[in-house]
């Protein structure tokens, strides 16, 4: 699903003449669909475990399914820790995972045409250690440093490429250690997504180390929307009559 933002509310105000200043970039949203490969992994180091999407030899894997734990020091065997857990709830089908935005200031809705990304919205929280063997509570997602493009066809998203930092924080003050992130990377080339975070932060808590790795990679859909088109070709309009409005 594609739609305008708050930003294009605002620019909409303008024509409307509401004393703004100036217009902020008109930013259209699109749905993002994830799909994770089999082979994806999430790594407890304290406890020394991981998890696989698929959920290896001797799990099941799939939505509501266990995944792990094994044993991360004795890979490349799988040897099996506890009584099973969940670590990827929705298994290897993320769904609707978030969303893009795009800087359509340039966008006619006509032919083949490429649009800046301007931002990431994805709660990874949902798909993978939603609630982690230590800590015992969910973590937030934040992107910054993101850039790309989308090409868009007719209208609809085609194909997305960017690169972003993501930052997942835990929230530890129960246990007296604060808030603890972890730094990464998301990136998506030719709609075939990586998320990668080795833990390059690493926390104390009694005998051992907290530390975590997010290893998955898969694909990225764009999800079309047919009145995307149509919405940008209203968007477009606008921002010409706002400019010969201004040249007045």
């Amino acid at each position: 699903m594609l739609r305008w933002t708050a930003r294009a509310a605002l620019l909409a105000s303008l024509l409307l003449g509401v004393g703004l200043p100036s217009p902020s970039p008109a930013e259209v949203a699109f749905d993002l669909e994830l799909t994770a490969s089999p082979s994806g992994m999430w790594v407890d180091f304290f406890s020394d475990v991981f998890a696989q999407v698929d959920g290896g030899p001797s799990y099941i894997g799939g939505p509501g399914e266990s995944d792990g734990f094994y044993q991360y020091s004795l890979l490349p065997a799988y040897v099996t820790l506890g009584g099973g857990t969940d670590v990827f709830p929705l298994g290897a089908d993320f769904g609707l995972a978030g969303q893009v935005y795009v800087d359509a200031n340039s966008i006619t809705g006509d032919g083949t045409e490429s649009a800046p990304i301007t931002d990431i919205e994805i709660d990874f929280a949902q798909f993978i250690a939603d609630n982690d063997n230590i800590i015992n509570s969910g973590y937030s997602t934040e992107f910054s440093g993101v850039t790309g493009t989308a090409t868009i066809v007719d209208g609809d998203v085609t194909n997305v490429n960017l690169n972003s930092t993501v930052v997942f924080t835990y929230n530890a003050t129960g246990f007296g250690l604060g808030l603890l992130p972890f730094t990464g990377t998301f990136d998506i080339v030719n709609n075939n997504w990586d998320l990668y975070c080795d833990c390059p932060e690493t926390y104390s808590a009694g005998s051992g180390t907290i530390a975590y790795r997010w290893d998955v990679t898969g694909s990225a859909t764009p999800v079309p929307e047919p009145v995307f088109g149509a919405t940008l070709l209203v968007g477009a309009g606008s921002l010409a009559a706002l400019r010969r409005r201004r040249d007045r």
